[in-house]
């Protein structure tokens, strides 16, 4: 099931995240991270992973260069995380003599380990009165590439913390989401971004309000799915004129701001011409939309959880009716007599 699925994704996200929060080695997670994008279908990051576990030159089956096209944009990543700089071009005597002056290298170099690798590289000696300039400059070197790598390993923390958390969160409101509206809330979500103007995408923006416990999200919440009425009227409604008259003899203002008799006036027309089936549908829908409106301009003011909760589903409900019996097709002209 799907729902089995996104457990199992935050389980695993969750355990990586635990240990990077306990300040666990990154290498202790690589694998976890690997599983992850595996199960995401991210094969670029599957290889990336590959590429830090086993360092640069050592990914098993892939020669170098790579052949693979995952591996080829995962190599050009983990040259951008693990670049540096040159260290054997840097010179102590110009630093000392010209310490304002940028001495140091471009990051025209990639350090090749594993992360493994990078956290148990030793520290570089320490220098003694009696070593003489050359000594000292390679020290100095190796001080400077064993700081660079260092904090390499603070960037890829940071860009795997980014990286799961990320699906984490993402897994966690898919959940919500497939809870409140069932797991075919995509389709829904999908027709109205085919749409000319998308909505789909401010749709969901509502649900996700609802994970919010500020009374202020849930006021947001009820706003977007009125915005959603208001939305549809504008995209499905294209007939020129100012009023409608439906079939039961009610003269509609169908005039610019008036949206939502748009909106009637469009099931009205598909009403006329519907099978019983279909009639019973867009009855339905019609209900809706006096309902989706009118409490969704409550978020004006203000609105409890639970209205806000059932307004999303009231509104998804609306539009998967309308998708089923119109299949959200734009009118632009009224249909001949």
């Amino acid at each position: 099931m799907i729902t089995d699925e996104l457990d199992r994704r935050i389980e695993v996200a969750q355990a990586a995240i635990e240990r990077l929060d306990d300040n666990q080695p990154v290498s202790s997670v690589l694998s976890r991270v690997r599983l992850l994008a595996n199960m995401m279908g991210d094969m670029v990051k599957v290889a990336l992973m590959d590429i830090l576990i086993h360092g640069l030159t050592n990914v098993p089956y892939q020669g170098i260069p790579f052949t693979d096209e995952a591996y080829k944009k995962a190599g050009v990543q983990a040259t951008k995380l693990c670049g540096m700089e040159d260290m054997s071009k840097i010179d102590i005597n110009e630093i000392v003599n010209d310490p304002w002056h940028d001495k140091i290298p471009i990051k025209d170099h990639t350090v090749i380990l594993s992360v493994y690798e990078m956290e148990n590289r030793p520290s570089p000696p320490t220098p003694s009165p009696s070593d003489d300039y050359r000594r000292i400059n390679l020290i100095f070197q190796l001080n400077a590439a064993h700081d660079r790598v260092k904090s390499i390993l603070i960037t890829l923390r940071a860009y795997i913390y980014d990286y799961v958390s990320g699906i984490w969160t993402t897994s966690l409101r898919e959940k919500d989401r497939i809870a409140l509206l069932g797991p075919d809330y995509r389709f829904v979500i999908d027709k109205l971004d085919a749409l000319e103007t998308p909505v789909g995408s401010e749709l969901l923006a509502s649900v996700d309000n609802l994970r919010d416990n500020n009374p202020a999200s849930w006021k947001l919440c009820a706003l977007g799915c009125r915005n959603v009425v208001i939305k549809l009227g504008t995209l499905l409604w294209h007939v020129p004129g100012q009023t409608y008259q439906t079939q039961n003899g009610t003269t509609l203002d169908v005039s610019n701001e008036k949206e939502k008799n748009k909106l009637y006036a469009y099931i009205d027309v598909f009403l006329k011409q519907a099978s019983p089936d279909e009639q019973t549908i867009l009855c339905e829908a019609q209900e809706l939309v006096e309902s989706v409106y009118d409490k969704g301009s409550k978020g004006k003011r203000q609105i409890r959880y639970g209205e806000a909760q059932t307004l999303v589903v009231d509104t998804f409900r609306l539009v998967g009716s309308l998708n089923e019996a119109t299949e959200l097709k734009p009118i632009d002209s009224l249909p001949m007599k």
